[in-house]
């Protein structure tokens, strides 16, 4: 765990709302599933799978319920299309195996509170949903 690389997320643009995990909150790399694409309101957004940080090797082991990935979800800048989709999964995908190689350890990817992230194609963290723990 010590070599890891944590990817961080905000979507909270309140500091002082900033309180849960659906506000921020940090993934290890080698927990990243994946990337998908979809759109709301007209806007491109990139959601951003993780295995579930509350739950063992998505399974319940009390009775084998199927965990749901975490899910981050940023979109892109109003400017940007299906072409800057493919551009922003290079950058952060570039990015992320430049940390890795540099040993870095802690990885902004959006913060919207500050404005920092990791492509200027994103404008802000939309969500961040957290699959609750199994009982």
């Amino acid at each position: 765990m010590m070599d890891e690389v944590y990817l961080y997320f905000r979507a909270q643009t309140t500091l002082t709302n900033d309180q849960d995990d659906n506000d921020s909150c940090c993934f290890p790399l080698s927990s990243f599933a994946g990337f998908q694409v979809s759109s709301a309101t007209g806007r491109l957004i990139l959601n951003m799978y993780f295995k579930s940080m509350k739950n063992y090797d998505g399974r319940d082991q009390a009775d084998n319920t199927e965990t749901i990935s975490d899910v981050v979800a940023l979109q892109l800048n109003a400017s940007h299309n299906d072409l800057s989709m493919q551009k922003t999964i290079a950058d952060i995908t570039q990015k992320m195996n430049d940390a890795k190689y540099k040993k870095e350890r802690f990885l902004v990817v959006a913060d919207s509170l500050t404005g920092e992230f990791i492509s200027d194609r994103l404008q802000i963290a939309l969500s961040i949903t957290i699959a609750a723990a199994h009982a």
